[in-house]
């Protein structure tokens, strides 16, 4: 994946506002306990309604069919490889774009140093003092 990228920018903040939903990964969590190991008892999160595994793979059954497995998310140790590989991508990708970024930045400046000449400025008057005048005056 690109990650310096417009597609591949708009795919990880997309991925990311996802997965960021409160209480999202608490579902996941959920829901894969109860399809690895149906034989546990687990609290369901917050305040929805505790579902079983035998009607949790029942649905998945139903709308992906028989021959379907499941692939955990949470579970796997693969997953956890790949969010740290995602992430030193994130990190290489943001070190790249923000070298480019001073490089660009910096070429600019060099440019206008160098096509304009630099401006002397004017000289300005001396300030005007409000002290009112000394001596002379009646008392």
């Amino acid at each position: 994946m690109d990650l310096t990228s417009d597609p591949g920018i708009v795919l990880l903040y997309r991925v990311t506002k996802v997965f960021t939903q409160p209480g999202l990964m608490d579902y996941i969590n959920y829901g894969e306990c109860l399809l690895v190991d149906s034989d546990l008892s687990y609290s369901s999160p917050g305040n929805t309604p505790a579902v079983d595994a035998c009607s949790l793979k029942a649905l998945f059954m139903e709308l992906d069919g028989p021959l379907f497995t499941y692939q955990p998310l949470l579970l796997d140790n693969n997953t956890l490889s790949a969010v740290q590989l995602l992430v030193e991508k994130v990190q290489e990708a943001r070190a790249m774009l923000s070298s480019r970024l001073n490089s660009s930045e910096n070429l600019r400046l060099s440019q206008q140093q160098s096509s304009s000449p630099p401006h002397s400025l004017p000289s300005l008057p001396p300030p005007l003092h409000s002290t009112p005048p000394t001596g002379g005056g009646s008392q």
